[in-house]
Order: structure tokens, then C-alpha cells, then sequence
């Protein structure tokens, strides 16, 4: 019996639903049904998304946005909730209006079943790490993917999917696509690992996005 073992190395996150949830407050504001017209590449790819998820968005219980033409609406409103960064008040012109949006992505989960501590190595230095026991996951596979996808089980309704790839995508948007890939693929995998490594992260980010 083996354990699947995830190694440490570069970072890369895709978190697009704020400002998805925030692009779709502005609608209200402005408009419904309006065009937004990209002005870059990534703009272009992040429309794309918007047009996919934007409907379902604002039902999701962990995520909160707001749009408003008055600068000390978005600020009182992020004080509420506890956060201390304030949107600077941008020039207006009679042709140039501008707006405000914020969102808060506040998602917390708990494993299933407490880990245990454990290390893992990467290059010759061993990391801190936790493990998750045989109940507390299910393996999948996908088809031309050479490693596990590990879901690993919380208290909640949410599963937490886990894998490793051979190499890093190359944006946050390929990333992005690659685990819709994933989960439209996803099939139940016979296994013979007995739980699974993953090392220890801290990761915590608060930023906002003036229209």
C-alpha cells in the first residue's frame, strides 16, 4: 500500500469569481445586458468567463459583491465586514462617470476527519505536511492524465480536488480551463493508495478593483 504524495514547488492560483460577481453588480447599476468590450487578451479570456457563470455567480453563498456610483458606499461597506482597505475616489468628467465594485470571497472548510502531521520532501528538503487517512478521500482519474485526482472530503457540501501536473499552465486563465477539463472528465479510479500528503499552506489575499 502507497500514498499519493503531493510535491511542493511554484504557486499559481485562478480565483475569477469576485471580480466576475463585481463586473455582474456593475450591470445593475448600468445597465442589464450591457457588452463589455475587452481591451488585452486577459480581459478578452475573463469575458469569456463572465458569459459562461456570470448567471449563477451572485447565488453562491460564500461570495458578496457590490457596485455603486458613490466611492463612500463600496468603502462603508468593506468596513463592515471588517476590512480596513479604502477605494481612492477617481476623477469625473461630464463625459466620464465612474463606479465602484468590491467582492469578498469568504470560503472556510474543514476536513472531514482531523489529519495527522507529516513531512514531505522535494529536492533533497523535507516540508511540513498533513495526512489524510483512507475515509477521508476518493481518487479519480481523467483520460491522458498520468496522476490522481484526489477529492478530499470536508464538513461541508464542497469537496477539495487535488492532483499534480507535469508542468505548470501557463497563466492563471490555462489553469483555470484545465480544471474544468478535469471535472468534466472526472471518472471514478480503482486505487491503491491508502490516504494522501499535502503540504502545509498559508495563503490569505485582500484586494479590490475600482471601476
Amino acid at each position: 500500500m502507497s500514498e499519493a504524495t503531493s510535491v511542493v514547488g511554484r504557486s499559481m492560483t485562478a480565483v475569477f469569481l469576485p471580480i466576475i460577481a463585481a463586473l455582474k453588480k456593475a450591470d445593475a447599476i448600468l445597465g442589464e445586458n450591457r457588452i463589455w468590450e475587452a481591451v488585452n487578451e486577459q480581459q478578452k479570456k475573463l469575458l469569456e468567463l463572465y458569459r459562461q457563470v456570470s448567471g449563477e455567480v451572485l447565488d453562491l453563498p460564500f461570495l458578496e459583491a457590490i457596485a455603486n456610483l458613490d466611492v463612500k458606499v463600496i468603502n462603508d461597506w468593506l468596513r463592515s465586514r471588517g476590512w480596513t482597505i479604502q477605494l481612492t475616489p477617481l476623477p469625473e468628467t461630464r463625459e466620464l462617470k465612474p463606479f465602484y465594485t468590491a467582492s469578498i470571497l469568504d470560503l472556510m472548510v474543514e476536513w472531514a476527519k482531523r489529519g495527522t502531521q507529516a513531512t514531505v520532501k522535494y529536492q533533497e528538503q523535507e516540508y511540513p505536511a498533513f495526512r489524510l487517512g483512507k475515509s477521508d478521500r476518493r481518487f479519480l482519474g481523467v483520460e491522458n492524465h498520468l496522476h490522481p485526482i484526489v477529492a478530499l472530503l470536508t464538513k461541508s457540501s464542497i469537496e477539495i480536488y487535488v492532483t499534480i501536473l507535469e508542468q505548470p499552465p501557463a497563466d492563471e486563465f490555462a489553469l483555470f480551463q484545465l480544471a474544468q477539463d478535469f471535472q468534466s472528465g472526472m471518472r471514478i479510479a480503482a486505487s491503491h493508495y491508502g490516504g494522501v500528503k499535502l503540504p502545509w499552506s498559508n495563503w490569505a489575499s485582500k484586494s479590490t478593483s475600482p471601476g
